[in-house]
């Protein structure tokens, strides 16, 4: 089993880090959340590394070894959790939870998008977001 060192870097440099390790012919890894379109690094402040070239001005102190399979682990954790898609369709009564039309509710027209819902007030028509809406029950 390989093992990687987890070092510290400063806030927002991950990515710098891994390259300047990389420049200096180690191998470096930033996991990410490639789900996110922004694809953030999961272990923020961390960058994994096989060394630590002495001249390395991103990288800090090494916190310690990691096994890969743990490493690895870093992603299946981060996708485990799923979301639980609600079972919205058009035509549903809907609350919105937050925002300027929070606890509004209305009549939801079409998907736009993913993740979001024109919903229909009535004397006007807004989006939002999936996990801003609360089905509401006939009856």
């Amino acid at each position: 089993m390989s093992r990687l060192t987890a070092y510290r870097v400063p806030p927002q440099m991950e990515f710098k880090a891994a390259r300047e390790l990389r420049e200096n012919g180690h191998r470096a890894y930033v996991p990410r959340d490639l789900a996110d379109k922004r694809r953030p690094p999961i272990a923020r402040g961390y960058v994994f590394s096989g060394g630590k070239h002495a001249f390395a001005r991103h990288v800090r102190s090494p916190v310690g070894p990691v096994p890969t399979d743990q490493l690895a682990r870093l992603y299946q954790l981060r996708h485990s959790v799923q979301e639980v898609p609600v079972a919205l369709k058009a035509g549903d009564r809907v609350e919105i939870k937050v925002g300027p039309f929070a606890s509004v509710t209305g009549t939801l027209a079409r998907l736009h998008g993913r993740r979001r819902w024109m919903v229909d007030l009535g004397n006007r028509v807004v989006s939002a977001r999936v996990d801003t809406l609360i089905r509401i029950d006939p009856g």
